[in-house]
């Protein structure tokens, strides 16, 4: 390697196969024979789907669109967010932390998600947890959402969970419920331009105004897709 050069690679007698030179120049001392690799045309970039992803919902962040939802957080580390009981319907929305790409078919996929809650004193009518994807207006639009997961029995493929009485009821597993909701797979997409997920969890109350559910966790799952890096 000469002075100022920045790297040089040498064969078993210390000369000189290439070296890099401090102005960016690659310049070759002996010709470069490498054996057992083939390449025919260009060299393109290789594909990745991680289909294992998991991004926890921060539910304490979440807010209202009516009724009376109350936050809390143990002394334990648990988290909880209660709907005080009553004879109507409301939800808690909650924003999903995670990333989308401008570029097509790289990043985030959402397949589906877990949510944990409680169904305490007296079964409700109904409760659901609804996939939405929000997309930014442009100039002079509205911005809109729409569900794309959770909002009918059909998305809900566990048996346990298949009608609204199964889950929200108080007596099954006294009450405890962990549902494991899959979205349906045409309508699993990349994350793009503009996009973002919440997590709606929705509890329609009962008519005597008794059962209180408690939303208690939520993870995201995903695919990540990287193409040669990108």
């Amino acid at each position: 390697m000469a002075d100022g050069d920045l790297q040089s690679l040498k064969n078993a007698a210390g000369t000189d196969l290439f070296r890099v030179t401090s102005a960016g120049a690659v310049v070759s001392a002996s010709t470069v024979t490498c054996t057992g690799v083939t390449s025919s045309g260009a060299i393109t970039a290789s594909s990745t789907e991680h289909t294992d992803g998991e991004c926890i919902v921060p539910i304490l962040t979440g807010v209202k669109d009516g009724g009376t939802w109350t936050a809390t957080m143990s002394s334990g580390g648990v988290a909880g967010v209660a709907r005080t009981a009553a004879d109507a319907a409301s939800s808690w929305w909650v924003h999903c932390p995670i990333e989308s790409r401008t570029t097509a078919s790289r990043g985030v996929k959402v397949t589906g998600i877990r949510v944990t809650y409680e169904v305490a004193t007296a079964t409700v009518e109904d409760v659901r947890c609804e996939l939405w994807k929000r997309t930014q207006a442009a100039v002079g639009a509205s911005t809109a959402a729409v569900e794309f997961a959770g909002g009918t029995n059909a998305d809900y493929t566990e048996a346990a969970y298949n009608t609204a009485a199964k889950r929200s009821s108080h007596s099954t597993s006294s009450g405890k419920h962990t549902v494991n909701l899959t979205v349906p797979t045409g309508d699993q997409a990349y994350l793009g331009t503009k996009e973002a997920v919440y997590l709606r969890f929705y509890v329609d109350g009962d008519a005597g105004a008794a059962g209180v559910v408690t939303l208690t966790s939520a993870q995201l799952l995903y695919t990540h897709t990287a193409v040669g890096g990108a």
